[in-house]
């Protein structure tokens, strides 16, 4: 009897503890994410990478808050000219909940930044279909 007892304290603690932790690496990811939009709305774009990794990495965002996450970091490796870097973010966003048309402007500023003008445009215009409201860059 006094076995089972201790069992189930033991039971109860871990589960206690592990939703500790859970919450503690949600907080911490969360305030890593705001510090990351934070760089990227100042144009401080390698501080919001710095920022973003860390959030992405602690694996504590909830799935709408990690693509803004992804989006914000290809956004900010376009201005950095790390087309690769942006281009594995919008593959991975790409499986989520991120606005179709968002990911297709996107990868049409990175194929802007390759030089590759024409496939741009190609991007930018299936983008406008789905959502009028995408400009065109003013390099196209």
């Amino acid at each position: 009897m006094l076995r089972n007892c201790f069992l189930l304290l033991l039971i109860i603690c871990s589960v206690g503890c592990a939703r500790d932790q859970i919450a503690a690496k949600t907080r911490s990811s969360e305030q890593e994410f705001q510090l990351g939009r934070e760089a990227f709305e100042k144009k401080d774009y390698d501080g919001a990478t710095r920022h973003l990794d860390v959030a992405l990495q602690q694996q504590g965002l909830n799935a709408d808050l990690a693509a803004e996450a992804l989006m914000m970091r290809a956004k900010s490796n376009i201005q950095l000219g790390r087309p690769t870097e942006a281009l594995r973010d919008l593959d991975e966003v790409s499986k989520g909940p991120a606005p179709r048309e968002d990911v297709l402007a996107t990868r049409g500023d990175v194929a802007i930044l390759q030089g590759d003008l024409e496939e741009g445009r190609r991007l930018y215009s299936k983008a406008q279909k789905l959502n009028p409201a995408i400009k065109l860059p003013e390099t196209l």
